[in-house]
């Protein structure tokens, strides 16, 4: 340290320094330092080869994790004006590799500060995504979500944040951009809902609008694919195509909150069903969900267990419908049961499921004990039926048939040939 020239500098060697942040500049440390000033203008050559830490409080709520640390800081004072800037940072922020910089200028009660962030091998297996992100400067309800069990890993990112110095400056001045292309992710659907998991795609905060482009995905073997995920204005947006088999749509139904499916535990189900969903969740007004997912249902066999009963070539279009507390199944399904074929039209929002189809009498009698093989049967022919099913305030199934088809092996004179009129 002295003066030469009429030029006050400084070479200086300094080890574990820590330093308090000063305006938008980091502070940190302990670090070992090789210090060069002159004048008005200096530079500072750092690194740390052990714990330390680097924190950005206008930024992130709690300061960096760093095993690893490297980088020069410069700074110039010129007049009114003071300029800082933090170059080829290089960091190991709890396991995540960080390089990038930063650029401060204050003076005249104005200013402007930015970061520039690159990431790498992000591990948010274990632990919350969001303490790597800045959530000092995400609106309420966004911090809220992203503290809600979100994680992965992170292959690569990207952070640009841009924030105008001064009395007269707003939060609508404030700019950032955020990219992070994560792997084996996992994130909510809605309150109560099961989660998202081996989630591949990319999370992007721009404008303060959070999108998510979900290339991959799944819940209970249920898997999803070209979906999007955005949240704007305090409201959540999904939608997605689906595809899963029997095993898996059982499942995840059964997780559906607020509505007891435990008897679809009496179904087996073979085959395969295509869909799409799209849900609107106001994060303020959870009751307030929106949900639609269609389905297309393409089952070679459903078999109720109890009685053995095989339901075969279902197929269907259906709709899950859910407006608040109004919610129910819409749509039409069709199959083949006992010899025959059975066609159903749902709308539980009405309490109404309507049934229609025939069945052979033979494969009735079978159910019943009765075989045909024993000697002939008293009713033969295709039995056509009607039904309907009263979901409230129990299930109640009413069936009903004018016997059309059916041939009489019955005493006189109860014996009929099958007609129009029925028996």
């Amino acid at each position: 340290m002295g003066q030469q020239e009429g030029r006050w500098g400084v070479d200086a060697a300094l080890t574990n320094v820590e330093v308090s942040p000063w305006q938008h500049a980091p502070g940190g440390g302990p670090l070992d330092a090789w210090v060069q000033a002159r004048d008005f203008r200096g530079r500072v050559l750092f690194s740390s080869h052990g714990d330390s830490t680097l924190y950005f409080p206008e930024f992130f709520a709690d300061p960096m994790q760093l095993r690893r640390a490297e980088g020069e800081v410069e700074w110039v004072y010129d007049g009114p004006n003071t300029m800082v800037s933090g170059k080829r940072l290089s960091v190991d922020w709890d396991g995540a590799q960080v390089v990038g910089g930063f650029g401060l200028i204050t003076g005249n009660q104005r200013g402007h500060f930015g970061l520039d962030l690159d990431f790498s091998e992000v591990d948010a297996l274990e632990r919350p995504l969001a303490q790597w992100l800045p959530l000092s400067v995400m609106d309420d309800d966004l911090r809220d979500w992203l503290l809600d069990d979100i994680g992965g890993y992170v292959t690569e990112g990207s952070l640009q944040l841009s924030q105008p110095l001064g009395n007269d400056v707003t939060t609508e001045d404030f700019t950032a951009t955020l990219e992070l292309a994560i792997t084996q992710g996992h994130l909510p659907i809605a309150p109560g809902w099961p989660s998202l998991d081996d989630v591949k795609g990319r999370l992007i905060w721009q404008d303060r609008v959070l999108e998510a482009e979900i290339e991959h995905a799944q819940s209970h073997g249920v898997t999803a694919s070209e979906g999007e995920l955005v949240m704007e204005n305090d409201t959540l947006n999904l939608s997605g195509q689906l595809q899963a088999d029997g095993t898996a749509l059982t499942a995840f139904l059964q997780t559906m909150p607020d509505i007891d499916l435990s008897q679809l535990s009496d179904l087996s189900v073979t085959g395969d069903v295509n869909g799409d969903i799209a849900l609107s969740l106001p994060l303020d007004i959870p009751e307030a969900l929106q949900l639609e997912i269609n389905a297309l249902p393409r089952f070679s066999e459903v078999v109720y267990q109890p009685l053995d009963l095989p339901l075969q070539a279902v197929e269907g279009d259906l709709a899950w419908l859910q407006n608040g507390e109004s919610r129910g199944l819409v749509g039409e399904a069709s199959g083949q049961l006992l010899g025959g074929e059975i066609a159903a039209d749902f709308n539980t929002q009405r309490d109404a499921i309507a049934l229609q189809g025939n069945l052979a009498t033979s494969e009735l009698f079978e159910l019943a004990g009765v075989s045909g093989r024993q000697g002939r049967l008293p009713l033969e022919g295709q039995l056509q039926w009607q039904g309907n099913i009263s979901l409230l305030p129990t299930p109640t199934l009413r069936m009903d048939s004018r016997l059309m088809g059916i041939t009489s092996r019955l005493p006189d004179p109860l014996p009929r040939l099958p007609s129009s009129h029925g028996l």
